[in-house]
């Protein structure tokens, strides 16, 4: 619906924008604002506002229309802030608050509606004392917009106020009351809500001078429709009146009335219960009641009302008599529904009698939404007090129902826990009984209970409860984060009628599986893991997680048992999910679950997690010993790397596969124990593993070159002789000692290696590498390895190890092949080669001194020449040599740097996505979300309890008492 009927284009500032606006037309205000401390804060708030944008600052008064507008639209943020005072300032400078002006390229200038007014109709919280000053500066425009909306939310006393300023003569504005009136009818309709919108129609009626009256046919026939009587009934009394030509009745011009019940000066001292004047009233009342119309005797009834709203003393004993006489006779009258709302409202005790009397009178003629007003108004914390809870008793017996009632129970449940009801018990014993739809916003009321782990309050509600609102109590219940014996009694009240499914097998929306969420708030408790999983919670339900550290590509498929068991890796152990928690998970649910992504299972986790007694449950649950991970990894694998001997021994008689690189794991970690077991298990020394962590290395190869050489020197013997011992040949070759060169720790290493059996060659020279380079190949003996720059060793460790070997009597020696001349520094060679090197060097003297003496010295040369090439294709060989051996420890120690790193963040990565999961899982702190919902509670309570005032007309608001909000 929109009642604007302009067609010209516009456009709105934004709520949020910051216009650096061009000067508009100079204000004409010019007053000290010294004397004024409204007047003052406009000043300091249009400077302000000048200097953030870069502006020159003004005098007091050479504000622009622009600067005064953007002032508005930011106080508008916090409309609590702006009172009367300041916003009669602001609009004292003289300016349109429809429209700014901004400056464009070029010097040329751009008018732009704002929406000033129509941002302060919008908000409730803005005071309407404060919105009257501003809509009394709308234009057509403005004013249309304000109207519609008021029409549209019910908004009673701005759309009177609309119509108030569109019928002034001097201002030529126009609104279209008659579709607001039709529009007011067909919302009462779809809203099912009579009483609701009855005030908005009379207003509509009353204010609309004759433009609905064409309308009316067509209203009362859609109220008719809708089955509304109230509302038929007042356009029926306004066509009478129409007829009658009494279009706008007061009670003055009711030809009927008595000349006395017309008197000012008695309805005055009627008001102010006069003795003398009540009972003239009441007797001039009687002798013409059968005369007199309904509609006539609400008008004096709401004027009499009015009055005794001026009055200290509210409505005396005596006149509630007279008000009493008149309530039978009259029409509907607004008033009375204001009147009951001050009289339920107050707080005076010494008069509490007279307040209730007058109470029990007013509700038979009060409308049932205003019951929901007052109740929104009776304060749930320390105030709380008998006569609230009096209040409270009435109202339920007299209507109050829906949401009022249901926001009410649940703050109220809260206020309980909080300690800030005294005598909450009553209060929400009294709500509890009252006509309750439990299952209104997906059993709001019930999961309230269930957090404050109220189980009384829950027993009697779940009686009504649908099977969906019961499921997500039964989530919040979990959540709630109560002790454990409250948790499980929550639990048993839970329990369904056998013709409906256990409450645990749905999960609400936005909730994680129960298990999950149990395991992360109650990690020791397998009483509640029991009882969930009696309560017909999946022991497989799945979540996403990050199961494994190793990999952080994706979220995976996780169970609640691999959910605990990941627990094992990094949190600390009072957090740890209890070792019988994982019993009955094991013993429950499905062992060789197996995730899609990283392929984990539950035995992968326990052996690597070091777990031996989990290892051994799951294996007697079947556990398939022969998964593996996404990296190929087996639990066997992680087991001997971990040199879990128990679990080793465990998964080998369960059947794990042999040959998976979990000697490798085992010889590099130098778990002697567990190598042992392996070997005898089928395991062979001489296999190169495929696993691609090993390179296709040996059991062997891979502990020379990868153990820690400073882990001990028997702990590195043992393991040696066990792996020596398993070898085909039993044997260790030259290339094992020359391996071992290669480790990052080599000292040690190389004694153990001594020790078990490579000391007699290293001393006769017999511990040799062949090493081939272009047309070369050269043999090293260790020390002359690591001299020429070969080892893979950390540099700093190389004198060192060389000072072990050369302590242990090693000898150098280093020479090429037979058949090429040998390079300088060759040392330590086989006689052959010594040989044939003296052979080559007599061939020459012999071949020189063969020729004329002439001839000798070319010949000389001739080999000194090829000496020289031989010398620089040896160090050509050499340097390429040792080269690559700087590039091989080079790139070895990046890529072992990169692969810390890389490890590092993966599981800094894992980690956080961990911690963050588990707070997802958990829903964040039970408190902080308490709190979060008390809060939304009672904005909720608080929108409810403005909407309520907001039907309600100016003169209403003030009988009741509300003028001020």
């Amino acid at each position: 619906m929109s009642f604007l009927k302009s067609k010209k284009p516009f456009y709105r500032l934004r709520p949020e924008s910051r216009l650096s606006l061009a000067s508009s037309t100079p204000s004409n205000f010019s007053s000290s604002s010294d004397d004024d401390p409204e007047k003052s804060m406009a000043v300091a708030l249009l400077r302000k506002y000048r200097s953030d944008q870069g502006k020159s600052k003004k005098r007091n008064d050479d504000f622009k229309n622009d600067d005064v507008n953007a002032v508005l639209l930011e106080c508008l943020e916090t409309p609590q802030t702006m009172s009367p005072g300041l916003i009669s300032a602001l609009l004292g400078y003289g300016h349109d608050i429809n429209y700014s002006v901004r400056e464009k390229i070029f010097g040329r200038k751009e008018s732009q509606r704002t929406d000033i007014v129509q941002r302060a109709t919008e908000s409730r919280d803005f005071p309407f004392i404060s919105w009257k000053l501003l809509i009394e500066k709308a234009d057509q425009i403005a004013l249309n917009e304000a109207f519609d909306f008021a029409v549209q939310n019910n908004m009673v006393a701005k759309a009177e106020r609309c119509l108030q300023i569109a019928a002034s003569p001097n201002r030529g504005l126009w609104l279209n009351a008659s579709e607001a009136l039709m529009t007011t009818v067909e919302l009462a309709a779809q809203n099912k809500s009579e009483s609701l919108y009855l005030r908005l129609v009379l207003v509509l009626l009353k204010g609309g001078n004759g433009d609905v009256n064409s309308t009316i046919p067509k209203a009362k026939k859609k109220a008719a429709e809708a089955g509304h009587t109230m509302i038929s009934q007042v356009l029926l009394e306004h066509s009478l009146s129409i007829q009658s030509n009494s279009q706008h009745p007061s009670f003055q011009s009711f030809d009927e009335l008595p000349q006395g019940l017309r008197d000012s000066i008695l309805l005055e001292e009627t008001s102010k219960g006069v003795v003398e004047a009540c009972d003239k009233f009441l007797a001039l009342l009687k002798n013409s009641k059968s005369r007199i119309e309904k509609s006539s005797c609400g008008t004096v009834l709401a004027d009499l009302l009015q009055r005794c709203s001026s009055s200290a003393d509210w409505i005396p004993p005596k006149t509630l008599e007279v008000v009493g006489g008149l309530l039978p006779i009259s029409s509907y009258c607004p008033e009375v529904d204001a009147a009951f709302c001050r009289t339920l409202k107050n707080t005076d005790l010494t008069r509490h009698d007279s307040y209730r009397d007058a109470a029990e009178l007013l509700v038979h003629s009060t409308l049932g939404t205003t019951f929901n007003i007052v109740l929104d108004s009776i304060p749930l914390g320390s105030n709380f007090c008998d006569e609230d809870l009096w209040r409270l008793h009435c109202l339920l017996e007299w209507g109050a129902s829906g949401e009022s009632v249901h926001l009410a129970l649940c703050l109220a449940l809260y206020a309980r826990i909080e300690g800030n009801a005294p005598k909450p018990d009553g209060f929400i014993q009294t709500l509890v009984n009252a006509e309750l739809d439990v299952n209104f916003e997906e059993g709001e009321i019930l999961r309230t209970a269930a957090d404050c782990g109220n189980i009384e309050i829950l027993g009697q509600l779940l009686a009504r409860a649908s099977p969906g609102t019961k499921s997500f109590a039964f989530a919040v219940a979990i959540l709630a984060r109560n002790d454990e014996s409250l948790l499980l009694a929550l639990i048993d009240q839970f329990k369904p009628s056998k013709s409906e499914p256990p409450v645990g097998q749905e999960v609400p929306d936005g909730y994680f599986p129960h298990l999950f969420v149990c395991l992360q708030l109650y990690p020791k408790s397998r009483k509640l893991v029991y009882s969930l999983l009696k309560a017909g919670c999946s022991v497989d339900a799945e979540i996403d997680y990050y199961p494994s550290e190793e990999y952080s590509d994706d979220v995976d498929s996780i169970t609640p048992l691999i959910f605990a068991l990941c627990q094992l890796g990094h949190v600390e152990a009072d957090k740890q999910i209890g070792s019988d928690v994982i019993d009955l998970l094991i013993e429950k649910g499905n062992v060789n679950f197996q995730t899609r992504k990283s392929m984990i299972t539950p035995l992968i986790l326990a052996a690597k997690y070091q777990r031996k007694k989990i290892v051994a449950k799951l294996l007697e649950k079947q556990a398939k010993p022969s998964s593996k991970d996404f990296l190929e990894r087996s639990a066997l694998f992680y087991a001997s790397r971990n040199g879990d001997l128990s679990s080793v021994k465990a998964l080998l008689q369960a059947g794990a596969p042999v040959d998976d690189g979990s000697l490798n794991e085992a010889a590099r970690e130098l778990h002697d124990d567990v190598v042992k077991a392996l070997i005898k298990k089928g395991h062979t020394v001489d296999s190169r593993s495929t696993n691609k962590d090993h390179d296709h290395r040996t059991a062997l190869e891979e502990m020379l070159l990868k153990c820690d050489g400073n882990a001990g020197l028997s702990k590195i013997e043992d393991t040696l002789r066990t792996l020596t011992k398993g070898k085909l040949t039993g044997k260790l070759t030259d290339e094992d000692f020359f391996m071992a060169l290669n480790n990052p720790a080599p000292i040690t290493l190389v004694k153990a290696l001594l020790k078990v059996g490579m000391k007699q060659p290293l001393i006769e020279g017999d511990l040799l590498l062949a090493v081939s380079v272009d047309q070369f190949r050269y043999s090293y003996s260790p020390t002359m390895y690591i001299r020429h720059g070969l080892s893979s060793s950390p540099v700093e460790m190389q004198d060192g190890l060389l000072a072990e070997i050369i302590g242990n009597k090693g000898v150098d020696r280093f020479n090429a092949q037979e058949i090429v001349v040998q390079p300088a520094g060759y040392t330590g060679a086989h006689p052959r080669i010594r040989l044939a090197e003296e052979q080559r060097s007599y061939d020459r003297e012999a071949d020189i001194n063969s020729l004329p003496p002439g001839s000798r010295q070319k010949r000389r040369k001739e080999y000194e020449a090829e000496d020289r090439q031989w010398a620089f294709r040896h160090d050509t060989a050499r340097e390429k040599l040792r080269r690559q051996a700087e590039e091989k420890r080079r790139y070895a120690a990046v890529q072992a740097q990169m692969a810390r790193e890389q490890q590092q963040r993966s599981l800094e990565f894992v980690r956080e996505q961990q911690r963050k999961l588990n707070f997802q899982i958990q829903q964040g702190d039970a408190n902080d979300r308490r709190q979060d919902s008390i809060r939304r509670l009672t904005e909720r309570r608080h929108d409810s309890f403005l909407r309520g005032i907001d039907s309600f007309s100016e003169k209403e608001r003030r009988i009741a008492g509300w003028d001020s909000l």
